[in-house]
Parts: structure tokens; C-alpha cells; sequence
């Protein structure tokens, strides 16, 4: 019986490998004829990415904003029990340029974004743009498993007005946290 458990699970793993990384090449193909050959890559969070955010980002984070103590190296492990978990390294060459990381509800009716860093370094080749490529990571991730909201959970009150520049509506509930939310 637990021989069974673990080949589906196994399989279940395969399978969100694969729409994270149709997701990932289909978005890739989509944006670099109009954002350019600056975007040369989108990966799932691996131990590369992690090396980059440490010796690429974390010189350069500034002390006592309300994101200086993300520690992505503990964030992806405490995700990777979530195998349909949405996650995205974007790459400019050798530079690290965006991480994110999320999952679908339950019922697959939203995927949401909880975490979501551009790089801190001043004029990395897609400043301005990691957003956008997130967006598009995410929603066609999103598409894929069936969702029909793209939802970021919590967003940073300096990041709301961008959110809503690019169709999204701020919503707070009770019972919930806030997320700003948009159709797929």
C-alpha cells in the first residue's frame, strides 16, 4: 500500500513538474519578442537560483523595509510540500532577475501568489518588468490546472496601485488576508 502512495504521488509530482514547465517555455516564447533577448530564461526555484539570490540579491538588500528578512532559501523548502506549487526564477543570462512562488486553491478556483521579489540590484536587464513576466507565469500556470482568478495574497501597500494599474481589485475580508485579484 505504501509502495501505491508513493507512485501516485510521484506521479502527481510529475505532472505539475510538467505544466510548471509548459507554463514557464510558453510564457518565454510569448514575451522575448517584446521584452527583448534581456529575458533568457523562467525555472522553477532550484538550487541555482537559490546560490544567485544569495551571492546576486542579498548584498544588496537595504535593512528595515518590510521585505528585508524574506529568506527564499527557507521559503522554497517549506514549499515543496505543496507539489502543485507555483514557482518561478526569472533569468536575465547569469543574473537572477525575479522570484515567486504560490499554489492553486483546493478547489482550483485561484492561484495565488504569496511571494513575489524582483531583484534589489539597481539596473538589472529586467527592471520594471519582473511583474508583468510573474503575472503571465502565474495565470498561465493558472490556466492550465483550470483556475479562473489569478489572486496576490497580501501584496505590500506601496505595490496596490500597481496591482491595480495592470487589472486587479484590491479585496478585503473579514476573515481572510487581503489579496488584490483579476480574472484569467
Amino acid at each position: 500500500m505504501l509502495g501505491l502512495l508513493r507512485s501516485e504521488t510521484a506521479r502527481y509530482r510529475h505532472y505539475y513538474e510538467e505544466r510548471r514547465e509548459e507554463a514557464h517555455q510558453y510564457i518565454l516564447t510569448q514575451l522575448t519578442p517584446v521584452i527583448g533577448e534581456s529575458l533568457t530564461d523562467i525555472t522553477d526555484i532550484n538550487s541555482k537560483a537559490l546560490e544567485c539570490w544569495e551571492k546576486q540579491w542579498l548584498p544588496f538588500i537595504p535593512s528595515g523595509r518590510s521585505w528585508s528578512d524574506w529568506n527564499w532559501r527557507d521559503d522554497v523548502a517549506g514549499w515543496k510540500r505543496h507539489i502543485d506549487r507555483f514557482e518561478v526564477a526569472i533569468w536575465s543570462g547569469r543574473q537572477l532577475c525575479g522570484l515567486a512562488l504560490g499554489k492553486p486553491s483546493q478547489a482550483r478556483n485561484n492561484l495565488s501568489v504569496y511571494l513575489l521579489q524582483g531583484s534589489p540590484v539597481e539596473n538589472h536587464p529586467l527592471k520594471g518588468k519582473v511583474l508583468a513576466i510573474v503575472i503571465d507565469a502565474a495565470g498561465a500556470y493558472g490556466t492550465a490546472l483550470g483556475c479562473r482568478e489569478l489572486r496576490l495574497v497580501k501584496p505590500l501597500s506601496g505595490m496596490v496601485g500597481k496591482y491595480q494599474d495592470l487589472g486587479f481589485r484590491l479585496v478585503k475580508e473579514h476573515r481572510s488576508a487581503p489579496y488584490c485579484v483579476r480574472s484569467l
